[in-house]
């Protein structure tokens, strides 16, 4: 930038995004990023939108904090590249808008881009490309719960998805999209309720990534190792695993577990904070906030399967009518109010009311905590 040769730091700007974000440096890297785009640019709309598409689209949402600059982005350069008749600019500008797009929830759009993209990388021969967006294809279709799959779930597609990227990966030995598909496989597994095959995956994802120095990549891993400890019966465990990718997410700069999976996600902790009672999980997670990913990754790669531990179904000690443990049940299930009243019969107004009766008598304080509870209990 100091000697005018605004093209190229942009280019090396772009290209440094995925270093930057393995390396837990996005914060800097958003600066770099930023300055090279306000002054190297010079205006020319061809010049940014290759910076913007030049290695790691994906990674831009978090370098911006937010959606709007990316999709401004995103948006400039899919028109300059499809003026240029330049289709692999055209392949990556998808690929942005599309991730910008999981930052807002709209699967539908992010999903469309993405096969869009899919099909300029099959045409161009963009192996390694084409592999990521099987990656994140392969996510889209496992978003919801086992019990409550969203409208656009399918573990079977998911899983054929993440296997023909971890093909493409190993037949160009790249060992960084190898981590990112069994990262996904991992979690298939998980929502299909194959905890063997999750937990032997996701200790493979961590091992593999403290191999390649890819220390970012190692929180989500976190995040699923600690969600496999809670559904057996480790809650101290999972407590610390959630704390240290917490902490180590704020660390790096990263925007953990994201919006997406935040629901999902925060009722997973629920559940260790349910097992443990409020004093137990605060001790638990600040342990786990005080770990250094070296060590934290250590806990994570020690977790075993034990048996799944019984639940207490709740009974009259809890304080609960029949009708507010039916209530219970149905928002574990993640049921709305409106649901709830639709299935027992009653009105939205009454479901509301019992709602927060259950949570006043069982001293919760949100409806995740509510759902957290009964899957606890057994219920859901």
């Amino acid at each position: 930038l100091d000697q005018g040769e605004g093209d190229s730091a942009v280019r090396l700007a772009g290209a440094l995004i995925p270093v930057w974000t393995a390396l837990g440096h996005v914060v800097e890297g958003r600066q770099w990023l930023s300055k090279a785009l306000i002054r190297g640019a010079g205006g020319d709309p061809v010049v940014r939108a290759r910076a913007a598409v030049v290695a790691n689209p994906a990674a831009l949402f978090t370098f911006f904090g937010g959606t709007a600059e990316a999709v401004a982005l995103g948006e400039e350069a899919l028109t300059t590249f499809r003026n240029a008749g330049d289709h692999r600019g055209e392949m990556e500008a998808l690929v942005l808008l599309a991730t910008a797009a999981l930052v807002r929830c709209d699967v539908a759009f992010a999903l469309a881009r993405y096969e869009e993209a899919l099909a300029l990388g099959h045409r161009l021969g963009e192996r390694r490309r084409v592999g990521w967006i099987l990656c994140m294809l392969g996510t889209l279709h496992n978003l919801g719960t086992r019990d409550r799959p969203r409208a656009h779930d399918d573990r079977g597609r998911a899983r054929a998805y993440c296997e023909e990227a971890l093909d493409l990966f190993a037949a160009q030995g790249d060992r960084w999209g190898r981590a990112r598909a069994l990262h996904g496989l991992a979690y298939v597994a998980y929502k299909s309720a194959d905890f063997p095959r999750a937990l032997a995956l996701g200790q493979e994802t961590i091992a593999l990534r403290l191999e390649l120095g890819n220390r970012a990549g190692i929180v989500p891993s976190l995040h699923d190792l600690a969600d496999i400890a809670g559904a057996h019966g480790q809650a101290e465990r999972a407590a610390r695993l959630y704390g240290a990718a917490h902490q180590l997410a704020e660390t790096y700069g990263l925007d953990a577990p994201g919006n997406l999976f935040r629901a999902e996600h925060e009722r997973e902790i629920d559940v260790a904070r349910v097992a443990l009672g409020p004093d137990g999980f605060a001790a638990a997670w600040t342990a786990g906030r005080a770990l250094t990913l070296e060590r934290a990754a250590e806990e994570a790669l020690s977790v075993t399967l034990g048996p799944a531990p019984k639940a207490a179904v709740t009974g009259p000690s809890d304080g609960l009518t029949r009708r507010e443990r039916e209530v219970l049940r149905l928002v574990g299930e993640g049921r709305t109010d409106r649901e709830i009243a639709e299935t027992l019969f009653i009105s939205a107004r009454t479901a509301e009311w019992h709602v927060a009766n259950l949570l006043r008598k069982l001293g919760l304080r949100s409806r995740a905590a509510a759902a957290a509870y009964a899957v606890h209990a057994g219920l859901a």
